[in-house]
Formats: C-alpha cells, structure tokens, sequence
C-alpha cells in the first residue's frame, strides 16, 4: 500500500509538471507519454492487487495444531461440563454475595462483598452451628 501510495504521488507530480508548461509554451501530451508516467503506478497496483488477492484467500481461523502443536483441544463434552462448572459457580457466589447483602449489616460495596465471598468459598471455612457463622 505505501509503495502504491508513493508511485501514486510521484505521478500526481510528473502530470501536474507535464501539463503545468512555463507561460507561452504549449505542450502535446499523447497516450505513449501517459503511459511511460503511469507505468510504475500500473506496476504498484498490480502488486497490490495480487497481495489483497493472496490475503483474501488466507482463512482467518486456523487449526489450533498448526499454531500451537502443544496444546490440547478439549473434547466437547468436557468444554460443557468446564462452563456449566464455571456457570454454577458464578451463580452460587452470586446469590451468596446477594444474601449477604440483603440478610446482615455488610455495608460494603457489592464488589467487596463478591470478593469476600470468593476468598471464604476457596479458603477453609467453618460454619458454627450455633450461630451459622463462617469462621476462617
């Protein structure tokens, strides 16, 4: 593109000294001599029409193998169990954080209460039966 953009300008200006002649001379501009001025131009937009063309037949998503030999893909039914996992987990902490809120004096923002939920729900915790209290 740049080099298309370049022999584009560099022709702009050879036309322009061309047909811009000093006063009282006339200039006869033939299709041979456009022709000889556009020829790099031409040669450009032909690179770059072939570059667009092999860009275009290159597929946007490749096989993870081909870009990383290493790593595994998971089978689709470990995918589905991985998100419903996640999913299960997002919402149990989500009605905890939400019962927190609504049933004590927890007067902290909504990301605290999500955090400190978090942290008790991967840490070891107690719940005291006499009073249900969590206890780290």
């Amino acid at each position: 593109m740049a080099r298309y953009d370049q022999a584009l300008a560099t022709i702009d200006t050879a036309l322009l000294e061309t047909v811009s002649p000093p006063p009282g001379v006339s200039v006869l501009i033939t299709n041979t001599e456009v022709n000889r001025l556009t020829t790099c131009l031409r040669a450009a937009e032909a690179d770059l029409n072939t570059a667009q063309e092999t860009h275009r037949t290159i597929s946007a998503r490749l096989p993870l193998r081909q870009v990383n030999p290493v790593k595994q893909v998971l089978d689709i039914q470990t995918k589905l169990i991985n998100h419903a996992i996640r999913i299960a987990t997002f919402n149990t902490i989500a009605a905890m954080t939400r019962a927190i809120r609504v049933h004590t004096r927890y007067a902290h923002p909504n990301h605290r209460t999500h955090t400190l939920v978090r942290q008790k729900l991967t840490g070891r915790v107690d719940i005291d039966p006499r009073d249900g209290a969590l206890q780290s």
